[in-house]
């Protein structure tokens, strides 16, 4: 008879969510006290970049209005009385001016973004080492039980994949976050400005995408976590696979391994389909109701 090999049961984690968001966040704000100083320089350059952005269709308006207009202080279209032409007389100091204006603008605003992403890519870096160091002392005062349960690559995943994940968040959120508010709120008072009854049709369709970003990131997100979740079982099955190699080949169980693995990466590929398209359909929908108002 074929000897069974009997291997402690592995118990692959479970995503769990905080109880209190709250308190989770403030524990979060908290962690970053050392980065204080380069945070608050970041969210001023994001607000600089996009108080820039703003300004730099006004300006262009501007420059345009005085490039088509007939009596401007860049053209100038003069009539000769006696032989009834026109002389074209166009201000080039003043092209060049406004020209020059937009250019540093444009440059200005590229840079503060440039560089508040910079900064925000250090901020998430030191924040994901001091993570990373946090769990390696977490994991040296775990009992040898705790491995004897948990796939190791499973515990792996945990260290390298989930907290990459949390600093490419981080380091978008940091930025984008100050940015897209500081933009919203410019555009909105730029549109009152500019025509309040257009501005109130293109408001009405903020419920409407607010919606949408909401009820497809709700399902989005529970695909999401179950790719976490695949990919840190497949990474213990992984790692189960190459450490205990010699002795699946003892037992003759590699075929029983590829079907397992074969299994928990359709999970994982089928997790992580669904949510990138479902992500993806964000960006359309929204550009749709914005076209259709």
């Amino acid at each position: 008879m074929r000897e069974e090999i009997k291997m402690p049961r592995m118990n692959f984690r479970t995503i769990a969510k905080p109880q209190n968001y709250s308190k989770t966040l403030k524990r979060t704000i908290k962690d970053f006290k050392n980065e204080k100083f380069l945070i608050i320089i970041v969210i001023m350059l994001s607000i600089f970049s996009a108080i820039l952005t703003i300004y730099a269709p006004i300006v262009l308006q501007d420059f345009l209005n005085s490039a088509l207009s007939t009596n401007s202080d860049m053209i100038k279209i003069i009539q000769d009385t006696i032989t009834q032409t026109f002389k074209i007389t166009i201000n080039w100091s003043y092209f060049f001016k406004k020209f020059s204006l937009l250019i540093l603008i444009y440059t200005f605003s590229a840079f503060f973004m440039w560089l508040a992403e910079f900064l925000a890519v250090s901020i998430s870096n030191s924040y994901a080492f001091r993570i990373r160091d946090s769990i390696k002392k977490k994991l040296d005062k775990l009992p040898l039980s705790y491995f004897d349960k948990v796939p190791y690559g499973d515990t792996l995943s945990i260290g390298t994949n989930d907290v990459d994940n949390v600093a490419r968040n981080l380091q978008t959120i940091i930025v984008n976050i100050f940015n897209g508010v500081t933009l919203f709120l410019g555009t909105l008072i730029a549109m009152l400005i500019s025509s309040w009854q257009l501005s109130l049709v293109a408001i009405s369709s903020l419920p409407f995408t607010i919606l949408v970003v909401i009820l497809i990131s709700k399902f989005s997100q529970k695909q999401f976590t179950n790719y976490r979740k695949d990919l840190g079982e497949l990474n213990g099955k992984v790692e189960e696979s190459y450490s205990g190699y010699l002795i699946i080949k003892l037992f003759n169980k590699q075929n029983d391994f590829i079907k397992d693995f074969d299994i928990t990466n359709e999970k994982m590929a089928h997790s992580d389909k669904i949510s990138q398209f479902l992500s993806g359909l964000i960006f359309p929908l929204t550009n749709f109701i914005y076209n259709v108002a």
